[in-house]
């Protein structure tokens, strides 16, 4: 029973990134994030949010990329962190960040909450933020 317990969220939040993997490829970047965020300034509005639900949110993302068939990459996982935010009521801050290597330029999201990074921090050394959204509950 303790198995189900723990496969049950995994698997929303599989079925969330399969949802996200779908707007990505139909909805366009701009419209997206209106759509999952619903401001550009952080506020501080007094919402004290658990640690526990900023590491199931770190870790059922962590395990949804072993598990997926396919590639969930750093917008897909930003996406989700935003949806399962707005189900939790967690304010969130969506970064969108650019770096140049060899060359070329490359593009990586990543979410915070809590000053805490939940998405894409392994990954974020070097990336200059260039365009950013929230999520707070209480708009």
């Amino acid at each position: 029973m303790k198995s189900l317990k723990k496969t049950i969220p995994y698997s929303g939040v599989l079925i969330l990134s399969i949802i996200a993997n779908f707007m990505i490829k139909v909805i366009p970047f701009k419209k997206l994030m209106v759509l999952v965020t619903n401001g550009e300034t952080e506020q501080d509005n007094g919402i004290a949010v658990a640690n526990k639900d900023l590491d199931f949110i770190y870790y059922s993302l962590e395990a949804t990329k072993i598990r997926a068939f396919w590639r969930v990459k750093c917008y897909e996982q930003a996406i989700v962190a935003l949806l399962i935010a707005r189900m939790k009521r967690i304010p969130m801050r969506v970064d969108f960040g650019l770096k140049t290597i060899d060359g070329k330029v490359v593009a990586h999201a990543w979410t915070r909450a809590n000053g805490k990074i939940v998405t894409g921090g392994k990954s974020m050394e070097g990336f200059v933020s260039v365009f950013h959204r929230v999520y707070n509950p209480k708009r």
